[in-house]
């Protein structure tokens, strides 16, 4: 019988498996993940976010409950904590690279338009470009992300300083870059 008890936990725990990141997050994952991040928003002529670590702790938290947990939600906000913005992504473990994963969030473009929030979507849902407009937002500064699996998902969590998605605010400080910009691709 305590042999059929262990062989029991060994085989949950096999079918249970989460592998997590570690919490400092490896060189080619931040460089991957700022690279993808920065250049959608030197687009729009925005400053470069910087990696903030506390932010990937952050995330590295949820992401690792995400994976054990198996669902798929934004983290509660914690009380007496500063707010933080949040974009997730979740697919067939070990199928996406990173920047597959963070490519989904950017898709959200073709949707997007430069309004007051939440009126930036052309089909009328903010949902829509809700993780395009964070990693944009003009008074957004710092990222951290994380990553954790299980053994059928892979899960990204991505927290953002300060926070995006505010009614009446716009994404981007100026149209004037984004237009200069196009002009120049068809030249």
């Amino acid at each position: 019988m305590r042999n059929m008890k262990w062989c029991a936990l060994v085989i949950l725990a096999m079918c249970c498996r989460i592998a997590t990141a570690q919490t400092v997050a490896a060189p080619d994952f931040v460089t991957r993940i700022l690279t993808l991040h920065n250049a959608e928003r030197a687009r729009y002529g925005e400053q470069p976010l910087i990696w903030n670590p506390k932010l990937a702790e952050d995330a590295q938290i949820w992401a690792n409950d995400l994976a054990r947990t198996r669902r798929f939600e934004h983290a509660p906000e914690k009380p007496n904590s500063a707010l933080e913005g949040e974009n997730l992504w979740m697919g067939t473990a070990h199928a996406f690279t990173p920047e597959e994963m963070v490519d989904a969030w950017l898709a959200e473009r073709k949707d997007f338009i430069n309004g007051m929030f939440p009126h930036v979507s052309r089909t009328g849902n903010w949902h829509d470009v809700g993780h395009y407009t964070q990693i944009i937002w003009a008074n957004t500064h710092q990222v951290g992300c994380a990553m954790a699996t299980n053994a059928h998902d892979d899960f990204l969590v991505c927290r953002y300083l300060e926070p995006g998605n505010w009614d009446d605010e716009r994404t981007y400080n100026s149209d004037e870059h984004i237009k200069n910009s196009e002009i120049s691709q068809h030249l």
